[in-house]
């Protein structure tokens, strides 16, 4: 993580994330792959929608939930996404989809 000396702030650092290494031990896949993201029209690499997904549902903390939440009220979950999700990820979609 990379903080400013200023205000080593967690909450306001770049927080790292190597590709294709586990963000934690415990966690069964890997982060995506640099390759599985596009540029934007304005140079950015823009990380695909089915790694963000599976790394939303992997972390599965309260913010990552809301998140996954915001993707289906706007529909960007498809059943394609959705199919190629492991059985753990795919059980944690259905509870924030069933969650009240």
């Amino acid at each position: 993580m990379l903080l400013r000396r200023s205000n080593p702030n967690p909450r306001t650092g770049v927080h790292l994330i190597f590709a294709k290494e586990k963000v934690r031990e415990f966690y069964k896949l890997d982060a995506p792959d640099v390759t599985e993201s596009w540029r934007s029209k304005d140079g950015y690499a823009v990380l695909a929608l089915k790694p963000l997904v599976e790394m939303k549902l992997q972390a599965n903390r309260l913010v990552d939930q809301l998140h996954i939440e915001d993707m289906l009220e706007l529909g960007l979950i498809r059943k394609d996404i959705e199919d190629g999700l492991p059985d753990e990820l795919k059980e944690r979609l259905e509870h924030i989809r069933t969650m009240p």
